[in-house]
């Protein structure tokens, strides 16, 4: 929220934020980060688009039950073009907004080979993004 305008300035139409929670709670984390006009919150109640990208994480433990990874990705045209995934669950890094940012001044960096949405970027697939609309 805080670097909104940085990415607009650097081409950047829409950021969104996916949360597998209801769009109530989802509305209010939003209202209460100060998102609203900045960050779209998408809200994948059932996780659909979540485990159809391979991000789901088990979190039972935690939050009572499936959930998605933290990640950070730009797309393109619907074409994944970086693609950041965080290794541990309760800390944030690489998907901070400072990274990036980084990235996109750096024009991207490469997408794990391991990572089940590695297809999609080194084949250039175009992700279909329901949440959005596309």
């Amino acid at each position: 929220v805080v670097v909104s305008s940085q990415s607009t300035v650097r081409g950047v139409e829409i950021i969104a934020c996916v949360t597998v929670n209801d769009p109530y709670v989802t509305t209010a984390w939003g209202y209460y980060q100060n998102a609203n006009n900045k960050v779209k919150m998408l809200s994948d109640v059932l996780c659909e688009f979540t485990k159809s990208i391979g991000m789901e994480t088990n979190m039972y433990a935690q939050l009572g039950g499936i959930r998605s990874k933290r990640f950070a990705m730009i797309l393109e045209n619907g074409v994944v073009k970086y693609l950041t995934v965080e290794d541990n669950p309760q800390k944030t890094s690489c998907t901070m907004a400072g990274h990036v940012l980084e990235a996109l001044d750096n024009r991207y960096h490469d997408a794990s080979d391991d990572h089940p949405l590695a297809a999609w970027y080194h084949h250039g697939k175009k992700l279909s993004f329901p949440l959005l609309g596309h």
